[in-house]
């Protein structure tokens, strides 16, 4: 690492601060934060000294940190030296390449190390083909990546499709001066380069005015997202180049249909006002306008269906009351902190019962799965580990399905969907069991009873196998990150509740910051992306649909238009505004039954797709589809008769003078 700045600790009373950093062993470095860079110390005897200051990394870097410590300093620290020990996910590990044509002998080498055994697989692969499966702590998944990439091409070709649309549908103005340029001899050529520089034009304008409400709306696009873009990003090559490309892109095919159509126009016809010939093929003008209402169609019903899903994990019954039940972490206070803090919370007024167990819930803290050998069918058992207090079920009010009395101080729990598979049943006797002893205490009690099955993971996820070990004093079993749990009475004032909580643990902490969530929030916390993604298909939805109109607007102009004598003669003939208006309707409202008819089964695929990646998940009502369809038809129908009806409303003479 570059080292731009030297210091002393004399010139920074922020070195001053850091009073807590141990060092173990030569070439140690700590980094801590401190505005927008990062501190580097390294050790000189039993002190640190800041040696230089180095960049924030780029926001849409890979690895994002605030802090790196070496793992030499981490294990002289107790806490971060448990949670080295215990980590079975073990650690990303990075590998800087002389020459990365080197990589396909550097994977094959690794198999001759110390640190491998003929079980282990290793595998190398480049840093940014693995940009989005790391997915450090950010909630852009490669899927929800695509998809916007997807919709956001969706939406810049509905644009483009109207366009076209709505240029040769307003043909008719420039069809004398396509006449009137041929007469005097103007070439095809000359004039599709001309209507594709007027397409151009019309295009950078747009570009122009694109940018200008991105500029405006990316403060409220980005916190939407939960994203933050560097301005080192939004001025680099490769975006500019990018959106060159894409305007390059837009020109080329918002020109290509009017240069190639209006140029089409015979002198003769067009002179005399007769364009009905002309125009391009309307089957193809009809076939663009199926696809931007099915287009429109599917965004709609899958917002819908998203809607219908995020409310229904909104209310989804998790199996304990999440209601004002505070989370609090305890990892660095010691047994005798924990003990005390949660002694002194018990005859709080406002609070309700407190438990401290080994893991915050509803935090991806349960990765790992132990193997349990079953004390009752010898089975073989992969089931989730937590060791919490006796006073953990009243405090989440999990349902007790079956508890032997007189359990003692340590015993354990298991939840239904351990029980098939252990083979427990009310009948059985008690059984004794060992949990951890490895990297964490052993804890050894009997099988006395079970839980309902609760959700302490994602909806994404089934409930798996859990034994909850309950030991009278769980303060001693760190585990990966203890949490005390405080229910607080109904009526009560959480902010009021929140600073007396705050006070008894300052009070008892030698110094470490004090944090907390709710475990509500938590719970929302899981579901943010979706939320965001639901949010972000509500804007594309709208916005789709708005040009799905706009669309239809300038085709029905252009039927009515290339049939505009022939609705003058049926008028002249005795037919009413209504006829004039189920003649130039009937065959708009055909194309969107046939939006309707593929917009359905593309939706309802898609929306499968989504909601099979939540395990509870609710079902697809007729409603959600009935619905968004209803809406759209019934807006493009209002469309439809007005330009109808003002169709119907011209003068007829008007239309017939000149023939």
């Amino acid at each position: 690492m570059k080292v731009l700045k030297r210091f002393s600790a004399q010139e920074d009373p922020f070195y001053n601060s850091i009073t807590t950093i141990v060092q173990d062993g030569d070439n140690m470095v700590w980094i801590g934060t401190r505005g927008g860079g990062l501190v580097i110390y390294s050790p000189e005897s039993d002190s640190y000294r800041k040696v230089g200051v180095a960049k924030d990394a780029p926001a849409n870097s890979t690895i994002q940190f605030g802090i790196v410590v070496s793992f030499g300093t981490l294990m002289t620290m107790p806490v971060e030296r448990d949670i080295v020990i215990n980590n079975s996910s073990g650690f990303p590990t990075y590998i800087l390449l002389h020459d990365k044509n080197d990589l396909d002998e550097i994977s094959k080498s690794i198999v001759a190390t110390q640190y491998t055994n003929p079980n282990i697989i290793y595998s190398l692969a480049p840093l940014y083909e693995n940009h989005f499966n790391f997915n450090f702590g950010s909630t852009a998944t490669t899927k929800y990546a695509y998809t916007f990439l997807s919709i956001a091409a969706l939406i810049l070709l509905l644009a483009l499709i109207n366009y076209m649309n709505l240029t040769t549908a307003r043909a008719t103005t420039r069809a004398r001066e396509v006449g009137v340029r041929k007469v005097i001899g103007a070439r095809r050529l000359s004039l599709s380069i001309q209507f594709y520089f007027e397409s151009a034009l019309t295009t950078l304008i747009s570009f122009m005015i694109a940018i200008t409400l991105i500029e405006g709306c990316r403060p409220l696009f980005l916190d939407v997202l939960g994203l933050t873009l560097d301005e080192s990003f939004l001025s680099s090559p490769t975006l500019i180049v990018s959106i060159a490309i894409l305007l390059v892109i837009c020109v080329i095919v918002a020109g290509s249909y009017p240069a190639i159509v209006l140029p089409s126009f015979k002198p003769t016809d067009v002179l005399k006002g007769n364009i009905s010939a002309h125009g391009g093929n309307g089957w193809f003008r009809k076939s663009l306008m199926v696809f931007q209402f099915s287009v429109s169609l599917c965004l709609a019903i899958c917002a819908v269906v998203m809607t219908s899903q995020l409310s229904y994990v909104g209310s989804f019954n998790t199996g304990m009351d999440r209601e004002r039940v505070v989370a609090i972490p305890i990892k660095t206070l010691s047994p005798a902190q924990r003990r005390s803090l949660k002694t002194e919370l018990v005859n709080k007024p406002g609070i309700e019962a407190s438990s401290v167990a080994s893991i915050p819930l509803f935090k991806n803290s349960m990765s790992g799965v132990s193997l349990v050998t079953s004390p009752f069918n010898e089975q073989k058992v992969g089931a989730k580990w937590m060791v919490a207090d006796q006073d953990f079920v009243r405090t989440l009010n999990v349902s007790s399905k079956y508890s032997n009395e007189n359990s003692g101080s340590v015993y354990h729990l298991l939840n239904e969907s351990t029980t098939a598979a252990f083979g427990f049943s009310e009948t059985s006797h008690r059984r004794q069991m060992t949990m951890g002893g490895d990297h964490a205490p052993a804890i050894t009690g009997d099988i006395t009873g079970v839980i309902a099955d609760f959700n302490y993971e994602s909806l994404r996820n089934a409930i798996q196998p859990l034994i909850l070990s309950v030991v009278a004093d769980s303060s001693s079993y760190i585990g990966d990150d203890p949490t005390l749990y405080v229910r607080l009475t109904e009526g009560s004032i959480p902010s009021a509740m929140i600073d007396d909580l705050r006070s008894a643990y300052v009070n008892l902490s030698d110094g470490s910051p004090f944090s907390y969530f709710f475990l509500d929030d938590a719970f929302n916390q899981q579901q943010l992306s979706e939320q965001r993604l639901h949010e972000v298909f509500i804007i594309f939805t709208f916005i789709a649909l708005l040009i799905a109109c706009m669309g239809l607007f300038g085709l029905v102009t252009f039927s009515s238009e290339r049939r505009r004598k022939e609705l003058s003669i049926r008028k002249l003939l005795g037919a009413t505004i209504g006829n004039i208006v189920v003649l130039v309707s009937s065959e708009m409202v055909i194309l969107l039954l046939v939006s309707i008819v593929i917009a359905m089964p593309v939706a309802l695929y898609f929306s499968r797709e989504w909601l099979a990646g939540f395990f509870y998940h609710t079902a697809i009502a007729t409603t959600d589809v009935v619905v968004p369809i209803i809406a759209a038809l019934g807006i493009a129908l209002i469309i439809i008769i007005i330009q109808g009806i003002n169709t119907a409303l011209t003068n007829p003479v008007k239309n017939l003078k000149n023939d």
